[in-house]
């Protein structure tokens, strides 16, 4: 594996330090948590020490501060005798944000630290001081070197750079993490705000046995409740002007998530806080509950909202915190949405799941207790699903692979009602095995439809990061990241959410290493090749959770977690994106993007192609089609490409619902750039509409449902509407073919008159027409239907664009 956990005790073993090392955006990520396990307040302060390569000559220090002038590396100030910033002097914003040791002609950066403030991004306001000091063995010990600002720091001597950070105080049970990132590049300057924003909570909420009833609950204080709070800290640094820098109408605000309550039952509150003076911090807190109502398991973030004015404006943060509650023995399906008739099956009634213990039978329907939530009576599922990658095709309960439960695994499970899934008594937990592996099939290796796509799951009662998971393909085992980037996996997961679009399900799509895997929710991992998924015990990833066996029932509450937010596009004519949809009345699918992006964007995690889960039960789908390496008509959710002159997007909408008006609309189309003109064509009618004026297109199934195909053309308009030719050109049988050149997409009426000027015939009214050559027939007969006498006519062919401009052109027509 390529992160590294390390537990250690300090302070007669009531201070826990975790340290956790692991790969982040190229560089490691390294985080020192102490949580405090005694029964009386902590004050602890980090000192972190970091020596380059021992070996590079010459040299220096590559600094990035605020202050600091233009220097090379850009933006850095080269540092060759010890040096010490000190934040009670410079402030917390003189402090710099990173450093780097490069060799002596300035273009090789060997080593770089940066810190940064967990919360913003920023610069961390609890570095105190940094010094770079030589470490002359015998002279200095390692954390007591005197300055001597002359006294030279390179490559020769044994150069080093110190890390303090301020103390903070940690309360019984409680937990704060110290953070820095060391690579090998490069750092990029963070601009701060004068205020600065920071929360804090417990990292995760512990379970504990009731020693009465010998149940599981959460270990809370001793109403109940766990303690949130947010504090404002003044980080304007005028500080001899103290009435203008201070800061005044402070204000939090927090916004919990589903599955957390305020004490009093609400969901957000409002604090103020009164005047700071610069360098001073305040905060607020609340008392928080989870809801019994509604549990919800895993990473759950709360939101802190921050504002105040300084220095005459007004500044915001926003900040955002995870807490971790671990799976109690019970999952909730979420309320199910009526169907608009009796016969239907919205997706809403599906429910993705996974089981985060080992159950003694793994039968998955009587292996696990169903019931009603309304009445508590036993509850017999409608049925059990679960794919098979290999095949291609869905198994049935009790069914190949739906006939079994298996640890890492998921399924799917349709109910006509709100139902309680939980495990029985005798269960027990997973957290102190080993590690759970889980084989893979590659789309590669089988040549089937949806091959690929593999049903995954946490086996543990914590959640587990898509950055913690390993993949082991022949004989080599590799992080996530690492995964994606030698290309055994796409490097996204997919979550089904029943409640989203209006309680009709749909899919939503994450990717990164910060993901979150929660127990008892179901994911889709979609693999290049066949391989093993290997997903550690919380224990390993510092982590205290319970272990052992559940000797009685724990009390059920009434619960998925909300859709995964999409991230759009910088909508430039370079990188924008565009979101359309397929929904009816019973099923939605509104998780597809369409867009441009540039060519070293496209190699990211979002590539340019990202298929989507196969359907289940009653749905409506909408894909990109294209012709690949997995063969001709492949189905994508994304198609992302790098920008050229003209695109052209093909896109397929399948539905297995008879009779039912399925609508396609791009709700996100006004965030594109004004310069792209955008036309949806039916390809199977012809009927094109402009995406700018229409807001959707819809079409009706048939008995056998519907495979309906479209296509959406993309240009750039570059200057006004014109029509560059008219020509005509009569044809044998009668009447005449009229073809006209635009140089941008518009709505074209075209008209034929006779000598006196009158319209005989209207062609084309308000069609839209796309930039280039397009062409229109006239069948030589009126508007009534009678064959027009010999003579000369005339075409008038007159376009109007999506402002509201028009330009018309006429060309003359013999007909004999």
């Amino acid at each position: 594996m390529t992160h590294i956990v390390r537990s250690f005790y300090i302070d007669d073993e009531e201070l826990l330090v975790t340290q956790y090392v692991a790969p982040y955006r190229g560089l490691a990520r390294i985080r020192y948590t102490v949580t405090n396990r005694g029964t009386d307040p902590k004050q602890v302060s980090l000192r972190f020490r970091h020596r380059p390569q021992p070996l590079i000559a010459g040299g220096g220090y590559g600094m990035m501060g605020g202050s600091q002038g233009a220097v090379f590396p850009a933006g850095y100030t080269s540092v060759e005798k010890e040096t010490a910033y000190d934040a009670a002097v410079l402030g917390a914003s003189g402090i710099p944000t990173g450093w780097v040791s490069y060799s002596d002609d300035g273009s090789q950066a060997v080593g770089y630290v940066a810190v940064r403030d967990t919360a913003t991004g920023g610069s961390n306001p609890r570095v105190e001081r940094i010094e770079f000091v030589r470490e002359d063995p015998g002279v200095r010990t390692l954390w007591q070197g005197a300055m001597d600002g002359d006294q030279i720091v390179d490559g020769a001597s044994a150069m080093a750079a110190h890390y303090f950070f301020q103390a903070v105080t940690i309360e019984p049970g409680a937990s704060d993490s110290f953070q820095l990132f060391l690579g090998n590049r490069w750092a990029s300057e963070v601009v701060d705000s004068p205020l600065h924003a920071s929360a804090a909570a417990r990292p995760a909420i512990r379970l504990v046995k009731d020693p009465d009833t010998g149940e599981y609950e959460y270990a809370m204080d001793g109403d109940g409740t766990f303690e949130v709070g947010g504090y404002l800290t003044n980080r304007d640094t005028d500080l001899g002007a103290l009435e203008a820098g201070q800061l005044r109408n402070g204000a939090v605000t927090v916004v919990l998530p589903e599955g957390l309550l305020m004490e009093d039952g609400t969901t957000t509150g409002t604090q103020t806080i009164g005047r700071l003076r610069p360098g001073e911090t305040s905060g607020v807190s609340w008392k928080v509950k989870p809801d019994p109502a509604n549990p919800k398991y895993g990473n759950l973030n709360i939101k802190f909202q921050f504002t105040g004015e300084v220095a005459g404006g007004v500044h915001s943060r926003t900040v955002t915190r995870p807490v971790s509650l671990p799976a109690l023995p019970h999952a909730l399906t979420p309320v199910i949405v009526p169907p608009p008739t009796p016969d239907d099956r919205p997706g809403g009634q599906f429910d993705m799941f996974s089981v985060p213990f080992g159950v003694q039978d793994p039968d998955p329907l009587y292996g696990l207790d169903y019931s009603s939530v309304a009445t508590g009576e036993p509850l017999r599922p409608y049925g059990i699903y679960r794919f098979d990658p290999s095949r291609g095709e869905w198994d049935t309960y009790p069914n190949g692979l739906a006939g079994q439960l298996q640890p890492g695994r998921s399924f799917f499970v349709r109910v006509t009602e709100r139902a309680r899934i939980q495990v029985p008594p005798g269960s027990t937990f997973l957290n102190d095995v080993e590690e759970v592996t889980v084989p893979l099939i590659g789309r590669f290796d089988v040549p089937v439809s949806y091959g690929g796509f593999n049903m995954i799951g946490n086996p543990y009662s914590y959640p587990a990061l898509l950055g913690e998971v390993g993949f082991l393909y022949r004989g080599r085992v590799r992080s996530y990241r690492d995964a994606w980037e030698s290309g055994w996996l796409p490097g996204v997961v997919w979550e089904w959410d029943p409640e989203a679009n209006n309680g009709r399900g749909g899919y939503a799509m994450a990717y990164g290493e910060d993901v979150a895997l929660n127990p008892w929710q179901g994911y889709w991992i979609l693999t290049n090749v066949s391989m093993e998924m290997i997903i550690e015990p919380p224990a390993a990833r510092g982590a205290v959770p319970p272990v052992g066996e559940l000797s009685a029932r724990s009390v059920g509450g009434n619960g998925t977690e909300e859709a995964l937010a999409k991230a759009m596009g910088a909508n430039t004519l370079g990188d924008w994106l565009l979101q359309v949809r397929a929904q009816s009345a019973t099923a939605a699918d509104s998780s597809n993007f369409m867009g441009v992006a540039s060519e070293t964007a496209t190699r990211g995690v979002t590539a340019m192609s990202i298929p989507e889960p196969p359907p289940l039960g009653a749905y409506v789908q909408l894909a990109f089609v294209k012709s690949d390496e997995l063969g001709p008509g492949s189905l994508y959710a994304h198609d992302v490409r790098t920008m050229s002159a003209d695109l052209g997007y093909e896109m397929v909408v399948n539905t297995n619902i008879p009779n039912e008006t399925v609508t396609v609309d791009w709700p996100s189309i006004h965030q594109l750039p004004r310069e792209l003109s955008l036309v949806l064509e039916d390809v199977q009618t012809g009927e094109r509409v402009f995406m700018r004026t229409e807001a959707a297109y819809s079409f009706t199934s048939s008995e056998e449902g519907a495979s309906r195909r479209f296509r959406i053309l993309v240009s750039t308009r570059e200057r006004g509407l014109q029509i560059a030719s008219v020509t005509t050109e009569t044809l044998a049988r009668g009447g005449a073919s009229i073809a006209y050149t635009l140089s941008a997409d518009a709505e074209v009426d075209v008209v034929v008159m006779n000598a006196a000027g009158r319209v005989v015939r209207t062609v084309q009214s308000g069609e839209v027409a796309v930039a280039g050559r397009n062409v229109a027939t006239w069948d030589g007969r009126s508007d009534q239907g009678s064959v027009v006498p010999s003579g000369r006519y005339t075409v008038r062919v007159t376009a109007h664009s999506t402002e509201g401009g028009r330009v018309s052109q006429v060309a003359g027509l013999s007909v004999n």
